[in-house]
Parts: C-alpha cells; structure tokens; sequence
C-alpha cells in the first residue's frame, strides 16, 4: 500500500468517530438487552396469568392469539466422561458418520487450541506445520481502541 502524508487532524477525526459509533454500538445493544428482559418479563406474566385463568390459548381480537407452548432443552454433556458417553451412544445406535456429523468444536475452543499448536510450531522451527483437516489461517487486521485511563478526580 503507497504511504500518503495524514494530517493529524483527519486521524484525530477518523478515531473521534470510531469512539462515537462505539458508544452508540454499546448503548444500543444496552437498549436492546434492557428490551429483550422486559419482554422477556412480560412473557413470564402472561404465562402465569394464563395458567391461574386454566387457559392454554387467548385470542386478542386485531392482535392476533397467544399460546402456551412446551420445549425440552436439553443441557450439552461438559465432562468427557458425559461427553464420551453421549458419543458412545450415538456411534452405537446410528454410526460412526451419524456421530462425526454431530459433533463440532467451538470457534474460541479451535482457535485457541490451533494458536497454541503454531506457536509451539514456530518455536520448533517448524515451517511446514499444518494440523489435519484445519484450513491454513488467515490473518486480519483490525483497529482497536484503548481509552485514556481517567486520573483520579477528572
């Protein structure tokens, strides 16, 4: 990329901007958040109130109609033992394609563990590294922001 003189006052302006959209960013997910609880709230009693008046639907005439719905959920297995088991059972009931297509490994988890695995790589002074069935990586650039720390009494 050809370098180009940048007056002070046009980075000053591109970072004062970068702070207004993040404050608004954040305000607006605390809005958003504050929102989803009270709606969540309101679920919560309506649901209540459906089940005292021993109802299990409600039609509102011009809105539309309410019902009481059930949905099991089901908590993921967190000790390999469960995990072990929980896979166990699928290999055994459905195959072992059926279980390799259920399970994943979570995007913080492999980027983590993959980092790790390079740079215990680089410090090998392995340049040919790679794991089995991960891409290469890629590498982004990204600006972030650090506010001055605030002195006491400001």
């Amino acid at each position: 990329m050809a370098k180009k003189k940048i007056k002070t006052e046009e980075l000053d302006a591109l970072v004062q901007e970068l702070v207004e959209l993040k404050d608004n960013k954040d305000l607006a997910k605390e809005l958003s958040a504050n929102a989803h609880n009270k709606y969540e709230a309101q679920r919560a009693k309506l649901l209540d109130t459906l089940r005292l008046a021993d109802k299990e639907r409600y039609d509102v005439k011009g809105l539309g109609m309410v019902r009481v719905t059930k949905k099991l959920d089901f908590i993921t297995p967190k000790t390999i033992e469960t995990k072990r088991a929980f896979a166990d059972y699928i290999e055994s009931a459905y195959g072992l394609e059926t279980k390799d297509d259920m399970f994943s490994v979570n995007y913080n988890t492999l980027n983590s563990f993959c980092k790790k695995e390079y740079t215990r790589a680089e410090e090998d002074k392995n340049v040919s590294f790679t794991i089995p069935g991960i891409e290469d990586p890629t590498e982004t650039e990204r600006v972030s922001f650090y506010p001055e720390k605030k002195k006491a009494g400001e």
